[in-house]
């Protein structure tokens, strides 16, 4: 059986919730985590799927941004638990710097896509606190660690991390 990326689209879109966010299914229940929604719309994007819905997720990020954290980061979004219809925060994440990087890659995709540039230019805030969340463990050689409780230098993090910067100043300049 050859399943086609309308399917998956399909299927992916199936979990967003009425806020906007993304969750995942695991034995134990239902779980929002960021960096794999980032990684799955940016794939829709790159097909030009579901504009609206991708925005709603944005805006749920957007919404959702920690000032500050459990570690006293800016910019950062924790991964939820769903029961029912709450989203419950589970007050960590597995790395401030991919998540941020992941999610400012994503916003770019969508302008880029989509021709949304005059909403990119209205949630500067919201960008500036999301590269934040980057900046907060940038260290002097110009890796960051994955959390400041983390402080390990992933390489696939910080290829995010690049990617993600550079995105944001493409953002910067429409």
């Amino acid at each position: 059986m050859q399943i086609s990326i309308f399917q998956e689209a399909e299927w992916i879109m199936g979990h967003q919730l009425p806020s906007g966010a993304l969750y995942m299914v695991y034995p134990w229940g239902k779980k929002i985590v960021p960096y794999f929604a980032h990684l799955s719309l940016q794939g829709l994007a790159r097909w030009g799927l579901y504009p609206a819905e991708i925005r709603r997720y944005l805006e749920w990020y957007l919404a959702h941004l920690e000032d500050p954290d459990v570690y006293g980061l800016r910019g950062t979004v924790y991964d939820y638990e769903v029961r029912g219809e709450e989203e419950m925060p589970l007050h960590q994440y597995d790395s401030s710097d991919a998540y941020a990087a992941t999610f400012l890659s994503l916003v770019k995709l969508y302008v880029q896509v989509f021709g949304d540039g005059g909403w990119a230019k209205g949630i500067g805030k919201g960008l500036e606190m999301v590269a934040g969340a980057i900046l907060g463990t940038l260290q002097k050689d110009g890796l960051t660690w994955a959390r400041p409780d983390w402080k390990v230098k992933y390489l696939m993090d910080n290829c995010e991390v690049f990617r993600g910067l550079k995105d944001l100043a493409w953002i910067w300049c429409i």
